[in-house]
């Protein structure tokens, strides 16, 4: 059942990936994602603000800033681009931020917010945001090149 959902959903956004494939894509603003096997998003570059939406699996976003906000929502939590490069992710259990470039702030549905700079990570269950913590963002961003994955969730 959530194969087909998965499935589903990739179908029906706006760049999707299959499984085991990866895709880099130039927004028509100059941003570049990079989509890992199995992932979707919908992208919005009208009006004032730019947004992307993380249907499922793994983005990372190197945002070109234009003047206009850019935006990604991951559910019900809205990551506010202050950077230029950052890794969004949707899992089963929880999703997750990892800033490598720049500062975001998170924000969850019930106003909760966390500020992460460069090298942090933020995981995130529910609706509720963990605390920013430092990691080796290099590492945990190994899979654009095909590389290991990242270390276990505390």
């Amino acid at each position: 059942m959530w194969s087909q959902l998965a499935y589903l959903q990739r179908l029906i956004s706006d760049v999707a990936t299959d499984p085991g494939e990866r895709r880099q894509i130039q927004l028509a603003d100059g941003s570049r994602l990079t989509l890992d096997g199995a992932s979707a998003v919908d992208v919005d570059l009208r009006g004032p603000v730019r947004k992307v939406r993380l249907v499922q699996g793994q983005v990372f976003i190197n945002v070109m800033l234009d003047g206009r906000p850019f935006e990604v929502d991951i559910g019900e939590t809205r990551v506010q681009v202050f950077g230029t490069h950052l890794s969004a992710s949707r899992g089963l259990d929880h999703d997750e931020v990892v800033l490598f470039k720049g500062k975001v702030e998170v924000s969850s549905q019930y106003g909760e917010k966390r500020l992460l700079t460069q090298g942090q990570r933020l995981i995130i269950r529910g609706a509720s945001l963990g605390q920013a913590e430092k990691v080796d963002a290099e590492r945990l961003l190994a899979w654009r090149d095909g590389q290991a994955s990242k270390p276990p969730v505390r």
